[in-house]
């Protein structure tokens, strides 16, 4: 129903009456005063659920998020409750009506029935169309507590396998510098990764030169590692799954994962044969092998992959630690530094690294001697 009156200073501004309650306003949306409006077509749904339940783990603080176990970095277990509530809150109610203005929860707990019950007021701020003007409404929410324990913590507590890395050498045994530096590399990822994963640390450690195994709860954190591993000796990775059998919490499939990283037959210091060609091995790093091709004495670098097919033909640990004592044209006076007996020999070509005081490897090489660097690096 719609009024109009004039008088002598003009006219007035026409008047609108809500069809709902017929209140007298000067603006209608579709029909209705804002507050009819607002209570017939409200931001948040009527339908809206106005208890929610979530269950945080008592032993490391995740919480569940719908049906999915989600991480938090707090420590104190409050915290955790309050940060599982709002991402809780803030998922649910969760439109592109209204967006959240305030979040108040409250710091009183409720036990009821096994769950503390949390009171959550909730403000939130939108319009209904682009024409129609902004407004806020609020909502009270309970959030049912549970504390349970979270699937990582479940196989933490009962030490169940989902990865084991497995390190070899190819052909032989592992040293003992190259099991230290496994351990090390071990102990440094794991403490990077534990913050966001508990299970990063081994719970079962088998440690010879005959071969390696590592068991994790995590097959994240056990990936990493022998990535790390990988890298770090120019080794072969190699990754297989086995399903164990059940479903995660976010509906995948259990399986065991085993990372079995393999080093090669050879390391720095061996001396070895490819397509005829012999080559002492610098360094190994990043898929490159530092060499000097015998008996050039020519330093260069080349592809790790090349050398797969690669024969060991003298290891590091049967040459011969050497002092030189002096040279003279192409004859070198040596000191034997396991028994210090001295010696001379005669070489076709005079190494540039030979100096005068400084301790080299004596390397037999089909009757031929060669003088070598050292590698003092190998004790990492």
């Amino acid at each position: 129903m719609v009024s109009s009156m004039s008088s002598g200073l003009g006219a007035r501004k026409r008047t609108k009456f809500c069809a709902l309650c017929g209140k007298e306003t000067e603006e209608l949306i579709n029909g209705l005063c804002i507050e009819c409006y607002q209570k017939t077509y409200p931001l948040i749904p009527r339908n809206a659920p106005s208890q929610l339940e979530v269950k945080i783990c008592k032993y490391c603080g995740a919480f569940t998020l719908g049906h999915v176990w989600r991480k938090t970095r707090v420590e104190d277990i409050n915290k955790a409750v309050e940060a599982a509530v709002e991402a809780n809150i803030r998922r649910q109610y969760k439109s592109k009506n209204y967006y959240i203005v305030k979040l108040e929860i409250s710091p009183d707990r409720r036990y009821f029935e096994g769950k503390y019950v949390v009171k959550v007021k909730l403000r939130v701020r939108g319009e209904d169309g682009e024409r129609h003007p902004t407004f806020e409404e609020e909502k009270t929410v309970s959030v049912l507590v549970m504390f349970s324990t979270c699937p990582e913590c479940k196989d933490i507590i009962s030490k169940t396998e989902r990865a084991i890395i497995q390190v070899r050498a190819s052909e032989r045994h592992l040293t003992e510098s190259e099991v230290a530096e496994i351990r090390r590399i071990l102990n440094k990822e794991a403490e990077k990764l534990f913050e966001s994963d508990r299970g990063a640390f081994p719970f079962e450690a088998s440690e010879t030169v005959a071969g390696i195994d590592y068991k994790f709860i995590s097959a994240k954190a056990a990936r990493r590692i022998a990535q790390a591993i990988s890298r770090r000796f120019s080794a072969k990775m190699l990754e297989t799954r086995k399903d164990i059998g059940g479903t995660t919490s976010d509906g995948r499939t259990k399986t065991k994962v085993t990372y079995r990283v393999l080093l090669p037959s050879f390391q720095p210091g061996d001396i070895v044969r490819l397509r005829k060609h012999l080559y002492y091995i610098l360094n190994i790093e990043r898929g490159k092998v530092t060499v000097i091709s015998l008996p050039s004495l020519k330093e260069t670098k080349m592809a790790l992959s090349s050398f797969r097919s690669a024969e060991l033909i003298v290891k590091y640990e049967e040459s011969t630690p050497v002092m030189v004592i002096s040279t003279s044209g192409t004859i070198v006076q040596l000191m034997n530094m396991e028994n210090y007996q001295t010696f001379e020999l005669s070489f076709r070509k005079i190494p540039l690294w030979i100096e005068q005081g400084k301790v080299f490897r004596l390397f037999k090489v089909n009757d031929e001697f060669f003088v070598l660097p050292s590698q003092e690096h190998r004790k990492l």
